[in-house]
């Protein structure tokens, strides 16, 4: 059983008996699965009952069809990441340290974030969504006095976090990809964290 799965049973999504838990839990763990062998659009709901062993009209008293069960599981992810980085904002003294201590998080649910970070569809794009907390959070963080500079940006400050965002975002995935054991991908974050706080002003 994949981390996601364990966590979706340590969160809870409402009280149930144990049999919709399991069934839940087999949908969701098929959905992985089958995601990664074949890809989310040739992926079909009869796959899914089949992989989980579990009939249509359970499958649907679940979910309304598989994108909503995307849906779900994205909304469930950026659920989590925006409660970590809430309290590591407010525990971290810049956004550099925030982004490097994000690395465990995503390294603890790493098979099932890095599958669906390869989904993107228009009704739950999870890189898309994650790279929109990412900036807002950027953002108010520099705004509200996170960065170093004390003049006036050189830059505007939406530009820099969008950029920021993305520099981490993509950081993240290496990080899914090759782990963080060697340090490489929180210097690369220190770096440009540094190099882009003098455009502040």
């Amino acid at each position: 059983m994949g981390q996601f799965v364990r966590n979706w049973l340590e969160w809870g999504l409402g009280v149930g008996d144990l049999r919709t838990e399991k069934s839940e839990e087999a949908i969701r763990a098929a959905f992985f699965e089958l995601v990664r062998e074949r890809g989310f659009e040739r992926v079909t709901v009869g796959e899914l009952c089949r992989r989980a062993r579990v009939g249509r009209s359970t499958f649907y008293d679940h979910h309304e069809d598989k994108y909503e069960l995307l849906s779900c599981l994205v909304g469930e992810v950026l659920t989590r990441a925006q409660a970590m980085m809430e309290e590591r904002f407010a525990a971290a003294s810049d956004v550099a340290a925030v982004v490097g201590g994000a690395y465990a998080w995503f390294e603890s649910e790493r098979d099932e974030l890095s599958c669906l970070l390869t989904i993107h569809v228009p009704e739950a794009d999870l890189a898309a969504q994650f790279r929109a907390l990412l900036e807002e959070s950027f953002e108010e963080r520099l705004v509200g006095g996170g960065g170093t500079g004390n003049g006036t940006p050189t830059v505007p400050v939406e530009l820099l976090a969008k950029l920021y965002a993305s520099s981490a975002l993509t950081m993240l995935e290496w990080v899914l990809v090759h782990g963080s054991e060697d340090g490489a991908a929180a210097t690369f974050v220190d770096e440009a964290w540094a190099r882009l706080m003098p455009l502040l002003g």
